[in-house]
């Protein structure tokens, strides 16, 4: 039978005294959750055994805000696009209508029409393979609702970049460029994980249940060669200070999974609305260190942090603050019911907003050219559940997690790895949908109690997961060397200016990618497309093109005399 007695872990402090919201609420509560909103299910997928992180073979596009505000944006980033576009040919933009980001929020139903009329048409001569996969979002939630981004999500690789003026954007498009155009230095990130051990009952379950086990797990993944860092660091002590995140290298890039309590800035304390609602922008999901302080927008603006790197934050509001909170109406419940507290009225203010947000704090590290290239995190609350479940029984689960940092450090693009946790809320999505639609079929609308709360752990289970979103490009990735990287084809690639986009391939790939090339060209393919596309040298390509000519002709006119000579 399921154990109802452990509590339900939120990682979100208030902004004055960085105490514990809602410390240890009862799992039963989690019973009052309510039935979830179904969200799209893929319409097709694209295959993953298309080598997923070739940029020319799944295509990149952007989804922007329509009309002369997303104008702006596209021209901000314009030299990203340009070398994109060198990279794998045309580049598409899809735009999103101004009257879908409205302050009600946009439901995924919205969002699933939006993707069939303007993303995916289905029009002409329309397949898979001319639609990116990789999908940037430029703007803000109130620009391109967060909707957009998680039905895109479904079958894609969805990225966002947000930012309060558009030198942010320049300064994010130049640093991804700068960083494709220079030779990697090292072969090897290094992964930090971090836990802000400041006595909380959430922040001991994550350090017991995902820092150290993660550390384990990454230890005996690399000793059995399935992943690959120049250093594991774990930081993080009993007397918690933001001076302990400085610790991330700057000679190299690295991965950071950081754990603690995000700040939730309330809004009906008093004062002017307007300061207030400026001043819940710059602080909220900013990174608690109880007593020790916060680590805000502010404090790394400019700082040069995690040069290079990507940044997995578990804590509230670290990504953003979304139109509606999934949870919103669940805590209205507890409210009424009692449960929860006094506290529970101050979750609710962190929630109350007059407009959605991306949080400053990734803003600031991502617009920041020695800052990290991509940023992970939750928009909304964000609890235990993607690491600790409490389905059946307590348990452990920090593979979910680690699985991101060993596709980060493997050197997949970013939108690869945060695709392991789109994979796992699918499994829960799918998990808990067959337990609502067995219970239909069975015509019983009775559960017992233990029933109940699993479907509710479920749930909130699933919509942990789905909180998650990447800031930044999909398609960064570590700028370590790979496998081919001393290869003359790499170098030549190197002094091109894009050292991470083309690698020569070796045996059967070989074959078959030489083959695919020579074929493109034979039939009109310009030979600098098929070369880059096919990852091959242009030089070498056009001598095997006049072979692949020779040689075929010598066949078909050997054939030709067999065919005249007769049987």
């Amino acid at each position: 039978m399921p154990d109802l007695r452990s509590p339900i872990d939120l990682l979100l402090v208030d902004a004055e005294r960085r105490a514990p919201v809602l410390p240890e609420v009862e799992r039963m509560a989690a019973s009052r959750a309510p039935a979830p909103e179904p969200r799209p299910r893929p319409e097709t997928l694209w295959g993953d055994e298309h080598a997923p992180d070739d940029l020319a073979r799944q295509r990149w596009g952007v989804i922007a805000p329509a009309g002369e505000a997303g104008d702006r944006l596209i021209d901000a980033i314009a030299p990203l696009i340009e070398l994109r576009r060198r990279q794998q040919g045309a580049v598409q933009i899809y735009r999103v209508p101004a009257g879908m980001a409205r302050p009600a929020g946009m439901t995924f139903g919205e969002a699933a029409r939006w993707k069939k009329r303007v993303f995916r048409t289905g029009a002409g001569t329309e397949t898979e393979a001319d639609l990116p996969r990789y999908q940037l979002i430029v703007g803000d939630l109130d620009e391109v609702p967060v909707a957009v981004q998680q039905t895109q999500a479904s079958d894609g690789l969805v990225g966002r970049i947000a930012f309060d003026d558009l030198d942010g954007y320049r300064a994010y498009a130049d640093k991804v460029v700068g960083w494709e155009q220079r030779p990697a230095r090292v072969t090897a990130g290094d992964a930090i994980l971090h836990a802000v051990r400041d006595g909380t009952a959430a922040t001991r379950r994550g350090y017991d249940a995902l820092i150290a086990p993660a550390h384990a797990i990454l230890d005996r993944r690399r000793a059995a060669g399935e992943v690959a860092y120049h250093a594991l660091r774990m930081t993080g002590s009993e007397r918690p200070s933001p001076d302990e995140l400085w610790a991330a290298p700057a000679d190299r890039p690295a991965v950071l999974l950081s754990l603690g309590h995000g700040v939730g800035v309330p809004r009906r304390s008093g004062g002017d609305p307007r300061a207030r609602a400026v001043r819940q922008r710059q602080d909220q999901g900013a990174l608690s260190f109880g007593p020790g302080g916060t680590v805000t927008g502010r404090d790394l603006a400019g700082r040069g942090f995690l040069p290079g790197g990507v940044w997995l934050a578990v804590a509230c509001f670290a990504a953003g603050t979304p139109d509606t909170s999934d949870y919103r109406h669940w805590l209205d419940t507890l409210a009424r019911t009692g449960h929860g507290g006094s506290e529970i009225g101050h979750v609710l203010d962190t929630l109350a907003h007059d407009r959605p947000f991306i949080a400053a704090l990734p803003k600031a590290v991502l617009a920041d050219p020695g800052g990290p290239l991509a940023f992970i995190g939750h928009i909304d609350l964000a609890w235990a559940y993607s690491f600790f479940d409490l389905d059946d029984q307590p348990r452990r689960r920090p593979a979910r997690l680690v699985s991101v940092l060993q596709a980060l450090l493997n050197r997949h693009r970013a939108g690869v790895a945060v695709r392991k946790l789109m994979n796992a809320f699918a499994e829960v999505n799918t998990e808990l949908t067959a337990l609502q639609d067995a219970q239909a079929r069975s015509g019983d609308p009775a559960i017992g109690d233990a029933e109940r709360a699993r479907r509710a752990h479920l749930w909130m289970l699933r919509q942990d997961l789905a909180g998650y979103v990447l800031l930044g490009d999909p398609a960064v990735r570590l700028p370590i060397a790979g496998p081919d990287d001393d290869d003359p084809a790499a170098r030549r690639a190197g002094e091109r200016g894009g050292w991470g986009e083309v690698s020569e391939p070796r045996g059967d790939d070989l074959l078959h990618a030489t083959e695919a090339a020579v074929l493109a060209i034979l039939g009109g393919a310009p030979l600098a497309e098929a070369a880059t596309r096919h990852g091959l040298d242009g030089d070498g390509l056009r001598r095997l093109v006049a072979s692949y000519r020779a040689a075929g002709r010598a066949a078909l006119e050997a054939a030709l005399q067999a065919h005249r000579r007769g049987p």
